[in-house]
């Protein structure tokens, strides 16, 4: 579980930030799927192309015999395979992650709206649905009725790091998420239907946070605030300064978000 913090906290300074409120049981079953997601993500993501589908196809192979038997000699599995059995995270759940990850290596344009959406299921929506196992404790009557929430709720911070990671992902990667620019031209226009689709997407997931269990729903309330604020600047960013540099928020802006995100749920104006 430790080397799944570290992981946390090394690559993701808004998400880690989140997780530092959630109870310690949550905080830590967090940590260990965070490492699962990352450590596939930086396979397919990584300057060795031979390798990459040998890694992940022998990365899916080993988080199957970790969940069925328990145990792992990888610390990451290990902890994650644990999360799974005491949560009851359904495997087709993370067999869909793995299908997505995969498409990394073929799949760089998408073309259509039902070709991303399909690959959003698998990389966002379904993290969203394992986190949601774990915010309802295994319950399923909470997992049922919070499901198409925590699905909005990953789609719409999937787009968000699209949108953010534009200029790495088509001038680095070779990659392209949004249908909408598939034809290669890019304009304030199109940026304004991805930024509105966005919001309509958190606009139904908040639904879903102001539902979550009571010690769950600010740490969840401040991913939403900060990812939000992220999303205004984006909006506010050229999309030729989009298209040449990565946009962040600072570290002093996320506090003040945290303390505001605070104020409102003390407030009960979550």
């Amino acid at each position: 579980m430790l080397l799944s913090r570290v992981l946390t906290f090394r690559y993701s300074t808004s998400f880690s930030l989140a997780t530092r409120f959630f109870p310690s049981d949550i905080r830590d079953a967090i940590f260990a799927l965070y490492g699962f997601v990352r450590i596939a993500d930086e396979i397919v993501d990584t300057d060795t192309p031979i390798l990459k589908e040998q890694l992940i196809y022998q990365y899916e192979q080993q988080v199957v015999e970790a969940i069925e038997t328990g145990v792992s000699t990888n610390p990451i599995l290990h902890a994650f395979a644990h999360v799974v059995r005491r949560y009851n995270i359904p495997l087709d759940l993370i067999k869909a992650f793995i299908e997505s990850m995969k498409k990394d290596l073929s799949v760089k344009k998408y073309m259509t709206e039902k070709a991303i959406a399909d690959y959003i299921y698998g990389s966002a929506d379904v993290v969203g649905l394992m986190c949601l196992r774990i915010f309802c404790r295994g319950e399923n009557g909470c997992y049922e009725s919070l499901q198409q929430y925590a699905r909005k709720l990953g789609t719409a911070l999937q787009k968000v790091n699209f949108l953010r990671d534009l200029w790495y992902d088509t001038t680095v990667l070779n990659r392209l998420y949004f249908p909408i620019l598939a034809d290669g031209i890019f304009t304030e226009e199109k940026k304004h239907r991805i930024i509105n689709e966005i919001w309509d997407d958190f606009s139904e997931a908040l639904i879903g946070i102001r539902k979550l269990p009571h010690d769950v729903r600010f740490p969840v309330y401040i991913a939403y605030i900060l990812y939000t604020a992220l999303l205004e600047k984006l909006a506010k960013t050229p999309l030729s300064v989009l298209v040449k540099c990565r946009v962040r928020i600072s570290n002093c802006k996320k506090i003040f978000l945290v303390w505001y995100a605070w104020v409102r749920h003390t407030l009960k104006l979550v």
